[in-house]
């Protein structure tokens, strides 16, 4: 199974950037740079299972939602954000932890979600990854 945990730590060896500012689950809005990883839950979809049963399943599908949390200028949440999406768009056979990930789909760009209570940009990825039950 793909955690958040193991997206997070992914993303976390692919940008220096977020070293020290990235977690599962929520955020530090008092820091003008941080990255949250949540679990996201699409709506109208489930889960394939293979006829067989889970035994002959092979594949599984994990989804998220990744905030980025920028800065108080909108031109540099923006460059973090589609920084952290071009790690995603179009990445394919990689390892996530212990998990094989065959393909990632990060949708069609950031959506931009505006400022919080502090004056920081924030845009949101919402991330479909297809990995190899292991």
């Amino acid at each position: 199974m793909l955690t958040l945990e193991q997206v997070k730590d992914w993303l976390k060896s692919q940008d220096p950037d977020l070293k020290n500012c990235i977690a599962v689950g929520g955020i530090d809005g008092n820091k003008e740079k941080y990255v949250g990883v949540y679990s996201l839950k699409p709506s109208g979809s489930s889960q394939r299972i293979c006829v067989g049963g889970i035994e002959q399943t092979r594949y599984s599908t994990a989804w998220a939602r990744i905030l980025i949390h920028w800065t108080n200028s909108m031109v540099a949440a923006e460059a973090k954000a589609q920084a952290v999406y071009s790690l995603l768009y179009g990445l394919s056979n990689v390892m996530m932890g212990a998990t094989p990930v065959i393909s990632a789909d990060p949708g069609p760009a950031p959506i931009p979600v505006g400022k919080d209570v502090h004056g920081f940009c924030e845009y949101v990825i919402q991330l479909k990854i297809l990995y190899e039950r292991t």
